[in-house]
C-alpha cells in the first residue's frame, strides 16, 4: 500500500469521523485503518486459523471494508466490526480447509489404496482409471497445485512460493480441484 504523508499526521477524532470519510471515498481514512488495524487482525487470524494465511485473511477483511464503504452504518465502531469480521473469515478458512482435507484424503485413498478383499482386480483398475482421468481433466494450473499439495505434501504457502503465485490463488485452485474431483468421482462414492 503506498504511503501517504498526510496519513502520518492525521488522526481521526472518533469512529464516526472515520466512517464518514470512508463513505466519501477518502483513501487516507482507509490507509489509517489499514496501518493501525492490519497487524492486530493478522495476529487474531493467525491464532484462529493457519498462520500461513493470516495476512491474507486480514487483507481480505480490510479490503472488504473498503468495498462496502458506501453502505457502512454511520454509527459503526470500526475495531469491533473488523475483529468480528476477521474471526468469521478465519473460521470460514478453517472450515474450508477441513472439508478440503477430508475430501482430498478420500481421493488419496482411492488413488493409493490396495484393493479391498471384496474388490476385484477389474474394480481396482476402474477406480484407479477414474481417479487418473479426473486428475487429467483438471485445468493444468489446478492439477499442478493439487498434486503439489496432496502428493508432494507442500503447504499452501510452500506451493505458492514454488509456483510464484499468491496463497489465495493456491486456495482457490485447491477448491476448484476438489469440487471438480468430487463431481467426477461421485459415482464411485455410491458403490
Amino acid at each position: 500500500m503506498p504511503s501517504d504523508p498526510r496519513v502520518q499526521h492525521w488522526v481521526p477524532s472518533d469512529d464516526a469521523e472515520l466512517v464518514a470519510r470512508l463513505r466519501r471515498d477518502d483513501e487516507a481514512a482507509f490507509e489509517y485503518i489499514y496501518r493501525s488495524e492490519c497487524p492486530r487482525l493478522a495476529a487474531v487470524a493467525a491464532h484462529l486459523a493457519n498462520p500461513a494465511i493470516a495476512d491474507d485473511v486480514a487483507h481480505d477483511v480490510l479490503f472488504g471494508l473498503w468495498a462496502r464503504r458506501h453502505t457502512l452504518d454511520p454509527a459503526l465502531r470500526i475495531r469491533p466490526y473488523l475483529l468480528a469480521a476477521v474471526r468469521f473469515a478465519a473460521a470460514s478458512a478453517v472450515r474450508r480447509s477441513q472439508v478440503a482435507s477430508r475430501f482430498a484424503g478420500w481421493v488419496e485413498q482411492l488413488w493409493y489404496a490396495a484393493p479391498a478383499a471384496t474388490d476385484t482386480p477389474a474394480h481396482a483398475r476402474e477406480q484407479s482409471a477414474a481417479v487418473a482421468k479426473a486428475l487429467d481433466d483438471l485445468p493444468p494450473r489446478c492439477r499442478q497445485v493439487f498434486l503439489l499439495v496432496r502428493r508432494e505434501g507442500l503447504t499452501y504457502a510452500e506451493t505458492a512460493e514454488a509456483l510464484g503465485i499468491a496463497v489465495k490463488t493456491v486456495e482457490a485452485q485447491m477448491g476448484k480441484a476438489l469440487r471438480r474431483l468430487r463431481l467426477a468421482l461421485e459415482p464411485l462414492l455410491s458403490r
